[in-house]
């Protein structure tokens, strides 16, 4: 017997992206973290699970989030903003320390504009030569002086400019947000790892 239902082919069909992946975009965070969730925050150009990318899922919403963002926390941006548009990373103003990309083999990984990994002091004892095992014997052939970078100093720790300067520099803040930014908004911030 015939029907008159339409049937909606399968490409028009757009499901809702959960809360979990907005709030990820917003913070970098994901709470009560499963596979699924898991493969998303780490897979942000690759399609995970069907699942869309979270790229897909920051161009969709960029623009309800940021105006949300911006009005409640004026001078910053969400980590989305930081991973999917910022222009590079935030300008270092000193300190001592070396991010792990700038002298390892490994990627470089940032939060917010601000490198995530750097040289460990267990690292740069090894490079240098002075690493020891459980015996008291040196570990490597390392030589001293051999790995010039150094870890954060907990007494002169990297700082960077604040995420006002960053996006004044660039010109990313808008007219009423740069006029409810006060002068501690553009104080440097510090790198601090246990």
């Amino acid at each position: 017997m015939p029907t008159n239902r339409k049937r909606t082919p399968r490409s028009r069909v757009v499901l809702e992206d959960p809360q979990w992946m907005i709030d990820y975009l917003l913070t970098g965070h994901i709470e009560n973290g499963s596979f699924e969730r898991f493969g998303f925050r780490f897979c942000c150009d690759t399609n995970v699970f069907g699942r869309p990318t979270p790229r897909e899922v920051w161009h969709r919403h960029r623009d309800d989030l940021l105006q949300k963002w911006i009005a409640d926390h004026p001078g910053t941006r969400p980590c989305a903003w930081w991973k999917f548009e910022s222009l590079e990373p935030r300008r270092r103003l000193g300190g001592i320390g070396t991010p792990q990309h700038e002298c390892l083999a490994v990627k470089g990984s940032f939060t917010l504009g601000i490198p995530d990994y750097w040289v460990t002091p267990w690292q740069e004892s090894y490079y240098n030569g002075k690493a020891l095992d459980i015996h008291g014997r040196n570990i490597g052939e390392y030589s001293d002086g051999a790995f010039p970078y150094k870890a954060i100093d907990p007494g002169d720790p990297p700082t960077f400019e604040s995420q006002a300067a960053y996006l004044k520099r660039h010109g990313f803040l808008t007219n009423h947000e740069e006029k409810r930014l006060s002068d501690a908004d553009f104080m440097p911030e510090i790198v601090i790892k246990d």
